[in-house]
Formats: structure tokens, sequence, C-alpha cells
């Protein structure tokens, strides 16, 4: 290979990889978001994520905007945060690992751990099968285990999930009244509110 037939085999190999590299630039997608992680514009943001398509979603960081440091690293299965995908590591500004979670497929909390600044477990969180909720274990700054479980809030469920809900509203709702009230096109809100008793029956519809 003479002189002139290596300098252009060189601008070849140089072009290439700066194809390569613009197209790795472009497969990221960059959101910003306030202090409420609420999407808005670089310029009111507080922190912002990068996501990257892998195979089973978007893996996913998050930095301060001010510091830059790692906020938090996932994967989800869009980029709305809508239900995250194995493993999930917060930190605190200072770097030190604050929460690890991991989520199973359809996004529930299979196990999750938080820890104090300095660095000592604060609480195992864990799914328990048997009673089908999420309890934890909880330990002081010392690192000493506390009595006792806690029991984490979770949403609440149609006793026949998902499917059930939809055939009961589809069943129960009036889609005809506001025809019925000569309300015109467009687009209402409808606010609900009602009190359910502890065995799930609902007692007042408000």
């Amino acid at each position: 290979m003479n002189k002139k037939e290596s300098r252009k085999f060189f601008l070849s190999l140089l072009f290439s990889a700066s194809v390569f590299c613009g197209k790795a630039q472009s497969d990221i997608i960059t959101k910003y978001y306030d202090s409420l992680w609420n999407e808005c514009s670089k310029d009111t943001a507080v922190y912002f994520a990068e996501f990257k398509k892998d195979d089973i979603g978007y893996d996913c960081s998050s930095y301060s905007l001010q510091s830059g440091r790692i906020h938090c690293t996932s994967t989800f299965v869009d980029t709305n945060f809508t239900t995250p995908i194995g493993v999930q590591k917060c930190y605190y500004e200072n770097g030190v690992l604050e929460d690890s979670t991991y989520y199973n497929t359809n996004g529930n909390i299979e196990q999750a751990y938080h820890y104090f600044e300095n660095g000592r477990l604060s609480y195992h969180a864990f799914y328990d099968k048997k009673d089908d909720d999420v309890k934890g274990e909880n330990y002081d700054s010392t690192g000493k285990k506390m009595p006792g479980y806690f029991t984490f809030q979770k949403e609440a469920r149609y006793p026949e999930g998902a499917n059930g809900w939809r055939e009961y509203l589809s069943t129960n709702l009036k889609s005809n009244f506001p025809i019925k009230k000569r309300a015109p096109p467009r687009i209402y809100t409808v606010v609900v509110a009602f009190i359910v008793n502890t065995d799930g029956k609902v007692t007042e519809k408000l």
C-alpha cells in the first residue's frame, strides 16, 4: 500500500468511526425534570436522565443537573418511568448508595434495601408470597435490627384484577348520561369519591 492509498484508507476509517459515534449518540434520549420529577425544559430542570434502548426496555441513568453527579441507574419498559425492571440503584448527593431495589418483570418489588448516608442498612424490604404483601425489617443507624416487621402501603386492587375492573365499569357506568343531559361534545373531567371499609366494601359515595 503506497502513501496515497494509506492516507485514503485512514480517512475512510476516520469517517466510519465518526458515523458510528454519531449514531451511538443519537441512540440516547435525554429528558429533563424538575425537583418533583415532572418533565420540564432544560432551563427549569433539576435533574436530567439519559435513556438507551436495549433488549427488554430502556437503560436509564439520571443525574443532578447542577453537580453532574449520578442520581439513579435503572431499566424501564419505556422512557416515562412506567414500569421498572431488574435492579435500580439510587445514590445520595455525596455518591453513597441510598437505595438498591430489585423489580420483577411485572414491575413489582421483590427485594429492596435502603441505606443511611453513613452506608449502614436502614431497612430491607421483601415480597412475602404467603401474605401477598411487601414487608420490611428496620435497622437503626448503628446497624442494630429493630424488632418486628413493617408493612408497606399498596394500591387498592379489584378482586378479579384489571380485566374484572374493566368489566365492572363497562357494566355499571352510564355512558349515555351526558347525552341525556344534552351536554355538548367535549372532554369532561369526572370526579369520583367514595369510602371503602376494611372488608373492601364501598360504604359512602360522595
